[in-house]
Protein backbone atom coordinates (compact mmCIF):
# COMPACT_ATOMS: atom_id res chain seq x y z
CA UNK A 1 0.00 0.00 0.00
CA UNK A 2 1.58 3.52 -1.44
CA UNK A 3 0.47 7.09 0.02
CA UNK A 4 1.94 9.28 -2.15
CA UNK A 5 3.49 12.92 -1.53
CA UNK A 6 0.98 13.66 0.93
CA UNK A 7 0.48 17.41 2.15
CA UNK A 8 -1.36 19.16 5.14
CA UNK A 9 -1.22 22.50 6.56
CA UNK A 10 -3.69 23.77 9.18
CA UNK A 11 -4.31 27.70 9.38
CA UNK A 12 -1.60 28.01 6.29
CA UNK A 13 0.89 26.31 8.64
CA UNK A 14 2.33 23.27 6.81
CA UNK A 15 2.17 20.26 9.06
CA UNK A 16 3.25 17.76 6.58
CA UNK A 17 5.06 17.93 3.64
CA UNK A 18 4.95 15.77 0.41
CA UNK A 19 5.34 12.80 2.60
CA UNK A 20 5.53 9.68 0.73
CA UNK A 21 5.46 6.07 2.47
CA UNK A 22 4.82 2.88 1.50
CA UNK A 23 3.91 -0.52 3.74
CA UNK A 24 4.06 -3.63 1.91
CA UNK A 25 1.50 -6.41 3.32
CA UNK A 26 1.73 -7.83 6.24
CA UNK A 27 4.80 -6.07 7.85
CA UNK A 28 5.04 -4.38 10.75
CA UNK A 29 5.89 -0.42 10.68
CA UNK A 30 6.96 1.59 13.14
CA UNK A 31 6.56 5.87 12.49
CA UNK A 32 8.76 7.50 15.15
CA UNK A 33 7.86 11.41 16.04
CA UNK A 34 8.03 14.12 18.57
CA UNK A 35 4.46 14.86 19.68
CA UNK A 36 2.56 17.30 17.22
CA UNK A 37 5.35 16.42 14.60
CA UNK A 38 2.22 15.09 12.85
CA UNK A 39 1.78 11.59 13.38
CA UNK A 40 -1.40 11.57 14.59
CA UNK A 41 -2.76 13.93 11.64
CA UNK A 42 -0.87 11.43 8.71
CA UNK A 43 -3.40 8.46 10.68
CA UNK A 44 -6.26 10.60 10.31
CA UNK A 45 -5.63 11.38 6.63
CA UNK A 46 -5.09 7.44 6.32
CA UNK A 47 -8.06 6.27 8.18
CA UNK A 48 -10.35 8.90 6.31
CA UNK A 49 -11.08 11.08 9.27
CA UNK A 50 -9.71 13.92 7.38
CA UNK A 51 -10.75 14.59 4.27
CA UNK A 52 -9.11 17.86 3.32
CA UNK A 53 -5.42 17.12 1.73
CA UNK A 54 -3.16 16.60 -1.40
CA UNK A 55 -1.52 13.94 -2.39
CA UNK A 56 -2.85 10.40 -2.93
CA UNK A 57 -3.66 7.15 -0.30
CA UNK A 58 -4.49 3.70 -1.74
CA UNK A 59 -7.62 2.55 -1.06
CA UNK A 60 -7.18 0.37 2.70
CA UNK A 61 -9.71 -0.84 4.96
CA UNK A 62 -7.69 0.02 8.60
CA UNK A 63 -8.80 -0.16 11.81
CA UNK A 64 -7.82 3.00 14.08
CA UNK A 65 -6.56 3.30 17.77
CA UNK A 66 -5.96 7.34 18.76
CA UNK A 67 -4.85 8.02 22.11
CA UNK A 68 -7.25 9.81 24.46
CA UNK A 69 -10.18 7.52 22.52
CA UNK A 70 -13.94 8.49 23.71
CA UNK A 71 -16.02 5.91 25.28
CA UNK A 72 -19.48 6.08 26.64
CA UNK A 73 -18.67 6.36 30.15
CA UNK A 74 -21.94 5.33 32.05
CA UNK A 75 -21.64 1.91 29.98
CA UNK A 76 -19.44 -1.07 30.79
CA UNK A 77 -16.24 -1.80 28.62
CA UNK A 78 -18.16 -5.41 27.04
CA UNK A 79 -21.15 -3.24 26.36
CA UNK A 80 -18.65 -0.45 24.19
CA UNK A 81 -17.14 -3.49 22.09
CA UNK A 82 -21.04 -4.86 21.97
CA UNK A 83 -21.92 -1.01 20.07
CA UNK A 84 -18.67 -0.71 18.10
CA UNK A 85 -18.41 -4.14 16.47
CA UNK A 86 -19.88 -6.74 14.89
CA UNK A 87 -21.18 -10.12 16.00
CA UNK A 88 -18.38 -12.04 14.31
CA UNK A 89 -15.84 -8.97 15.54
CA UNK A 90 -16.89 -9.55 18.87
CA UNK A 91 -16.21 -12.98 19.77
CA UNK A 92 -12.58 -12.10 18.67
CA UNK A 93 -12.41 -9.54 21.69
CA UNK A 94 -12.63 -12.85 24.09
CA UNK A 95 -9.06 -13.94 23.24
CA UNK A 96 -7.38 -10.20 23.79
CA UNK A 97 -9.84 -9.67 26.90
CA UNK A 98 -8.00 -12.63 28.51
CA UNK A 99 -4.51 -11.54 26.86
CA UNK A 100 -4.65 -8.01 28.54
CA UNK A 101 -5.71 -8.94 32.06
CA UNK A 102 -9.30 -7.05 31.66
CA UNK A 103 -11.31 -9.82 33.20
CA UNK A 104 -12.17 -8.11 36.69
CA UNK A 105 -13.06 -5.14 34.88
CA UNK A 106 -14.74 -5.70 31.32
CA UNK A 107 -18.20 -5.35 32.90
CA UNK A 108 -17.25 -2.32 34.80
CA UNK A 109 -18.48 1.09 34.16
CA UNK A 110 -15.58 2.90 31.81
CA UNK A 111 -16.13 6.18 33.89
CA UNK A 112 -14.17 3.94 36.91
CA UNK A 113 -11.66 2.95 34.55
CA UNK A 114 -8.13 4.45 34.42
CA UNK A 115 -5.91 5.62 31.38
CA UNK A 116 -4.30 2.55 31.18
CA UNK A 117 -7.57 0.39 30.99
CA UNK A 118 -9.57 2.59 28.75
CA UNK A 119 -6.36 2.12 26.60
CA UNK A 120 -6.44 -1.61 26.69
CA UNK A 121 -10.11 -1.52 25.80
CA UNK A 122 -9.23 0.45 22.79
CA UNK A 123 -6.44 -1.97 21.83
CA UNK A 124 -9.13 -4.83 22.39
CA UNK A 125 -11.77 -3.00 20.11
CA UNK A 126 -8.95 -2.03 17.24
CA UNK A 127 -7.38 -5.69 17.56
CA UNK A 128 -10.92 -7.37 17.22
CA UNK A 129 -12.15 -5.37 13.52
CA UNK A 130 -12.01 -6.70 10.10
CA UNK A 131 -9.62 -4.88 8.09
CA UNK A 132 -6.53 -4.91 6.06
CA UNK A 133 -4.13 -2.77 8.25
CA UNK A 134 -4.40 -1.72 12.26
CA UNK A 135 -3.14 2.31 12.84
CA UNK A 136 -2.03 2.14 16.28
CA UNK A 137 -1.20 5.84 17.32
CA UNK A 138 0.96 5.80 20.84
CA UNK A 139 -0.60 2.23 22.04
CA UNK A 140 2.00 2.38 25.15
CA UNK A 141 0.68 5.64 26.40
CA UNK A 142 -0.24 4.85 29.88
CA UNK A 143 0.15 0.96 29.97
CA UNK A 144 2.58 -0.66 32.46
CA UNK A 145 5.94 -2.17 31.20
CA UNK A 146 4.62 -6.08 31.64
CA UNK A 147 1.31 -4.82 29.01
CA UNK A 148 3.51 -3.31 26.34
CA UNK A 149 5.34 -6.86 26.83
CA UNK A 150 1.91 -8.68 26.28
CA UNK A 151 1.10 -5.84 23.52
CA UNK A 152 4.38 -7.02 21.64
CA UNK A 153 3.68 -10.42 21.91
CA UNK A 154 -0.34 -10.03 20.36
CA UNK A 155 1.71 -7.99 17.62
CA UNK A 156 3.56 -10.67 16.41
CA UNK A 157 1.52 -13.33 16.23
CA UNK A 158 -0.61 -10.68 13.55
CA UNK A 159 2.71 -10.20 11.68
CA UNK A 160 2.60 -11.67 8.26
CA UNK A 161 -1.75 -11.74 8.59
CA UNK A 162 -2.13 -7.95 9.19
CA UNK A 163 -0.10 -4.73 8.09
CA UNK A 164 1.11 -2.86 10.97
CA UNK A 165 1.32 0.90 11.31
CA UNK A 166 2.77 2.23 14.55
CA UNK A 167 3.11 6.07 15.81
CA UNK A 168 5.14 6.81 18.74
CA UNK A 169 7.22 8.84 20.24
CA UNK A 170 8.28 6.11 22.33
CA UNK A 171 10.42 3.54 21.63
CA UNK A 172 9.46 0.73 24.50
CA UNK A 173 7.35 -0.80 21.43
CA UNK A 174 10.65 -1.63 19.70
CA UNK A 175 11.93 -5.12 19.26
CA UNK A 176 13.86 -5.80 16.59
CA UNK A 177 11.97 -9.49 16.17
CA UNK A 178 8.56 -7.20 15.88
CA UNK A 179 9.50 -4.26 14.27
CA UNK A 180 9.90 -4.28 9.82
CA UNK A 181 10.69 -0.94 9.12
CA UNK A 182 11.07 2.01 10.92
CA UNK A 183 10.09 5.76 9.75
CA UNK A 184 11.31 9.15 10.89
CA UNK A 185 8.46 11.91 10.99
CA UNK A 186 10.69 15.01 11.70
CA UNK A 187 10.58 18.57 9.71
CA UNK A 188 7.37 17.72 8.13
CA UNK A 189 9.44 15.64 6.10
CA UNK A 190 9.49 11.19 6.25
CA UNK A 191 13.17 9.37 5.91
CA UNK A 192 13.81 5.93 6.49
CA UNK A 193 15.75 5.19 9.73
CA UNK A 194 18.60 2.63 9.95
CA UNK A 195 16.94 -0.35 12.18
CA UNK A 196 19.85 -1.22 13.56
CA UNK A 197 20.33 2.17 15.64
CA UNK A 198 17.57 0.69 17.30
CA UNK A 199 18.28 -2.31 18.59
CA UNK A 200 19.92 -1.19 21.60
CA UNK A 201 18.63 1.60 24.81
CA UNK A 202 20.45 4.78 25.48
CA UNK A 203 20.54 5.63 29.63
CA UNK A 204 22.16 8.54 31.58
CA UNK A 205 23.96 7.58 34.15
CA UNK A 206 26.05 9.55 36.33
CA UNK A 207 28.29 7.67 39.68
CA UNK A 208 29.82 8.73 43.02
CA UNK A 209 33.03 8.01 41.77
CA UNK A 210 35.84 8.88 39.33
CA UNK A 211 35.08 5.94 35.99
CA UNK A 212 38.23 4.79 35.46
CA UNK A 213 38.03 1.51 33.94
CA UNK A 214 35.14 -0.70 32.20
CA UNK A 215 34.53 2.27 29.46
CA UNK A 216 36.18 3.97 26.61
CA UNK A 217 36.59 7.46 28.57
CA UNK A 218 37.63 8.91 32.15
CA UNK A 219 34.37 10.11 33.39
CA UNK A 220 34.35 12.45 36.72
CA UNK A 221 32.37 11.88 39.07
CA UNK A 222 28.44 13.56 39.54
CA UNK A 223 29.34 13.99 35.81
CA UNK A 224 26.72 12.31 33.42
CA UNK A 225 27.58 9.56 30.82
CA UNK A 226 25.49 8.31 28.35
CA UNK A 227 26.04 4.93 27.42
CA UNK A 228 24.23 2.57 24.80
CA UNK A 229 23.05 -0.97 26.11
CA UNK A 230 21.44 -4.11 24.53
CA UNK A 231 18.40 -5.03 26.00
CA UNK A 232 19.42 -8.03 27.59
CA UNK A 233 23.04 -6.70 28.93
CA UNK A 234 20.96 -3.88 31.02
CA UNK A 235 21.46 -5.91 34.58
CA UNK A 236 25.66 -6.29 33.68
CA UNK A 237 26.37 -2.81 32.89
CA UNK A 238 23.93 -2.05 36.20
CA UNK A 239 26.30 -4.51 38.24
CA UNK A 240 29.59 -3.00 36.58
CA UNK A 241 28.90 0.79 37.22
CA UNK A 242 27.72 -0.09 40.29
CA UNK A 243 31.02 -0.18 42.22
CA UNK A 244 31.67 3.19 41.20
CA UNK A 245 28.60 4.24 43.35
CA UNK A 246 25.71 4.75 41.14
CA UNK A 247 24.01 7.71 41.26
CA UNK A 248 21.64 7.87 38.53
CA UNK A 249 20.42 5.15 36.04
CA UNK A 250 18.02 6.58 33.27
CA UNK A 251 16.80 5.23 30.00
CA UNK A 252 16.30 8.15 27.71
CA UNK A 253 14.09 8.71 25.26
CA UNK A 254 15.48 8.25 21.35
CA UNK A 255 13.77 11.76 20.73
CA UNK A 256 15.82 13.55 22.65
CA UNK A 257 17.03 16.06 20.56
CA UNK A 258 20.82 15.07 21.22
CA UNK A 259 19.78 11.54 19.82
CA UNK A 260 17.96 13.70 16.76
CA UNK A 261 20.75 15.79 16.32
CA UNK A 262 24.10 13.61 16.08
CA UNK A 263 23.21 9.82 16.93
CA UNK A 264 26.44 8.91 16.07
CA UNK A 265 28.58 11.31 16.78
CA UNK A 266 27.11 11.76 20.28
CA UNK A 267 27.70 7.90 21.10
CA UNK A 268 30.85 6.67 19.91
CA UNK A 269 33.26 7.64 22.46
CA UNK A 270 30.82 6.05 25.36
CA UNK A 271 31.38 2.70 24.64
CA UNK A 272 31.19 -0.33 27.32
CA UNK A 273 34.45 -2.30 27.68
CA UNK A 274 32.47 -5.60 28.01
Amino acid sequence: MSNNKITKSYNNKLVLDEANISFEKGTVNLILGKNGSGKTTLFKILYGLIQKYSGKISDTKYSLLVDNASYFNSKSGYENLKYFLTASELIKTEKYILLLDMNDYINLKVKTYSEGMKKKLGLVLVLSKNCEALLLDEPTNSLDIESVTILKTILKSLKGSETIIISSHDTSIFDSSLIDNIYMLKNKKFSVANKSKFNFLIYKVKTSRKITEDFDIVLNKDEYLYIKILPNEITKVAARLSKYGLLSFMPLDYLNELYIRNVDGLWKNYSMKL
